[in-house]
């Protein structure tokens, strides 16, 4: 068995459209009229036609006991798009104990929407701040593997460059790598070089 999609009942098919490629930057993948699906596999199906599938009147909008999760690599931008338009909020940002912010608000028929800072870009801002991988992962309560995978994605996306540093920037990088070695928190060279091979798909 596999799981396909979520899937919102709403009342207004062109509202609900329209308000999620505004809000969330989703567009329609598949439209079959009475059902829509939206990028990320959202989808959404009319009023009438859940009433006729499912044999009842009795619909509940805005029970507030589910929720659709979304995540932002940049948050602060988003929260500037968010000053622009007329939403009704669950709650207005917040910061949970594991440093993430969020916050929530509803859609057009009450369905709570949750987004939040990307948890990859909350754990390099715990390590940019100067925390170890053990401490940014005791922080998060997020397994150490977890940290560690961001560290090597960041390092992808920005790798060090020497000849472009500013000479403090350079002296932070030793001392890093120098409170490591005295902290014992090394690997051998083999390894080292076993994943940089790995993560550029580099010949042995």
């Amino acid at each position: 068995m596999k799981f396909k999609n979520p899937l919102l009942v709403v009342k207004d098919m062109d509202a609900s459209v329209e308000f999620y490629k505004n809000v969330l930057g989703l567009h329609k993948i598949m439209d079959f009229g009475a059902n829509v699906t939206l990028t990320g596999g959202v989808c959404l199906q009319t009023l009438d036609t859940w009433k006729e599938f499912i044999g009842t009147e009795e619909i509940i909008f805005g029970a507030r006991d589910t929720e659709l999760y979304f995540e932002e690599d940049d948050f602060d931008k988003f929260l500037e798009k968010l000053e622009s338009l007329d939403l009704d909020y669950v709650h207005p940002v917040r910061e949970h104990s594991w440093g993430q912010r969020v916050l929530r608000f509803y859609d057009p028929d009450r369905h709570v929407i949750e987004v939040g800072e990307n948890m990859k870009s909350v754990c390099r801002k715990f390590l940019d701040s100067g925390m170890t991988p053990e401490q940014a992962a005791e922080r998060m309560g997020v397994p150490l593997k977890f940290v560690k995978g961001c560290m090597r994605k960041k390092q992808a996306d920005h790798p060090l460059d020497v000849s472009r540093m500013a000479p403090e920037q350079l002296n932070a990088e030793l001392e890093k790598g120098y409170a490591d070695i005295q902290a014992e928190r090394t690997r051998p060279a083999s390894e080292v070089f076993a994943d940089i091979r790995k993560e550029f798909k580099l010949l042995a």
